[in-house]
């Protein structure tokens, strides 16, 4: 769900934004603005994860938000509320990451805490103004102490970050960069493999249709609904700024290669495929609603990397600049998901299932995850994170598991030859050369 504004006209109404069904997840919600309802959103059971990004609420009656039993990943949070903005109930497995917040009282908000926390949070870089409290930490008389309205750096509502070899105790806060916006152009700057041969759904390989719509100069390829065959390798150049499926599938064993071309920014979005991506440039590469194969990049491919909601097997990332919004890999058998080869990656929003490390960070790698969740597999001597002679840092990763699996190993980590390993996956972990 991306710019969408809901408000209610006479400020009543339960819910703006209602999450609250079950298996809804995970999911990633960005640019949203909520004004009136009794509640803005409402996030509750305990399927998938949800991520959010760039919320803004306004003059709620009740709560501007609401989550019970739900792991929910927040970047951006502005409220304007005479309520509590964010309320994480109790007597579930809530989870809240939240990082970037500002959250103005107005009216009667001295007598409300900005947020009312009963269960597990993380907060980073938050301000409040004109509450009664920025944070009130209310889990049975457990955990860390409330914050004052104010400004909060960074909290933890229960212990603090485990460390193996002695690291200060706060994440890595690498530079978050904001995912590029590449504009829509004009219906005229448009073309499919449909003017060059190319019928889905026939069984033929379209590789040669789909490579000759992106050398024809269009700055848009698109691919129209239906299935569409690739067993070869396509290179992504030219003029085009922006491959679009338009919900589309693209089988095929083939490869999609992004090399040179005129456009400093491509994004390839709204694809089911079964293909795999190479990153062969130093162009900008916006990865955006997508299910993919497996990435991997060349030692040419140094450009950026976004994903934006994209769902995948593995992903192989050399000395290359990554931020992830929602990534959820989940490739067959106990393999590695992503391997971090001396790159710098952020990530708000990881969803996993089954065993196998999530991500193994070697060569000098710098690794920072905001809100992970695991479900199910017996992970036996199988490392959730790898780190060697490398950084790595993340809050609020969470497992949980319906068949009766186990994940007696977190983090598994390596200085100059050394390795130690935690016993159990620990919800806040720093380890930074």
């Amino acid at each position: 769900l991306r710019d969408n504004i809901d408000i209610s006209q006479d400020g009543q109404g339960s819910v703006g934004l209602n999450l609250a069904p079950d298996e809804n997840g995970p999911l990633f919600v960005e640019n949203v603005y909520v004004r009136g309802f009794d509640t803005g959103i409402l996030t509750w059971n305990p399927t998938a994860s949800q991520t959010f990004e760039n919320i803004r609420l306004e003059n709620q009656n009740e709560y501007g938000w609401r989550n019970f039993n739900q792991n929910i990943y927040i970047r951006d949070l502005q409220s304007i509320n005479t309520v509590t903005t964010l309320w994480n109930l109790p007597d579930g497995a809530s989870d809240v990451t939240l990082l970037d917040g500002n959250l103005i009282g107005v009216g009667d908000a001295n007598t409300t805490p900005g947020i009312w926390n009963q269960k597990g949070m993380y907060v980073q870089n938050l301000t409040t103004d004109s509450y009664d409290l920025a944070i009130l930490q209310d889990d049975k008389g457990d955990g860390n102490p409330s914050k004052p309205d104010g400004y909060v750096a960074e909290w933890i509502a229960q212990g603090d970050f485990e460390t193996l070899f002695g690291s200060s105790s706060t994440m890595l806060n690498l530079p978050v960069e904001e995912i590029p916006d590449v504009p829509w152009d004009d219906l005229s700057n448009w073309v499919s493999p449909l003017e060059f041969g190319g019928i889905p759904g026939d069984g033929i390989d379209d590789t040669a249709a789909i490579q000759a719509a992106i050398d024809s100069g269009a700055s848009t390829v698109y691919l129209p609904n239906g299935v569409w065959t690739m067993n070869g390798t396509v290179d992504l150049g030219g003029n085009v700024h922006r491959f679009l499926g338009t919900e589309a599938w693209l089988e095929g064993g083939g490869t999609l290669r992004l090399v040179d071309g005129t456009a400093s920014v491509v994004t390839v979005e709204r694809l089911e495929t079964s293909i795999d991506f190479v990153h062969d440039s130093d162009r900008t590469l916006v990865l955006s609603n997508l299910f993919v194969s497996d990435y991997s990049n060349t030692t040419q491919g140094t450009g950026d990397l976004f994903i934006r909601d994209v769902v995948s097997a593995t992903w192989q990332i050399q000395n290359q600049n990554v931020w992830a919004r929602q990534i959820n890999p989940e490739p067959n058998g106990s393999v590695t998901r992503i391997i971090n080869d001396g790159g710098n990656l952020w990530m708000l929003g990881l969803k996993t299932e089954d065993e196998g490390t999530l991500v193994k960070t070697i060569n000098g790698g710098q690794t920072e995850l905001y809100g992970g969740y695991m479900l199910n597999g017996d992970f036996g001597t199988i490392p959730a994170f790898i780190s060697e002679d490398s950084s790595l840092s993340y809050a609020g990763v969470s497992f949980r598991s319906f068949s009766g699996g186990s994940l007696p190993i977190g983090v598994e980590e390596t200085r100059n030859g050394v390795t130690l390993s935690t016993q159990g996956l620990y919800q806040y972990y720093t380890g930074i050369l």
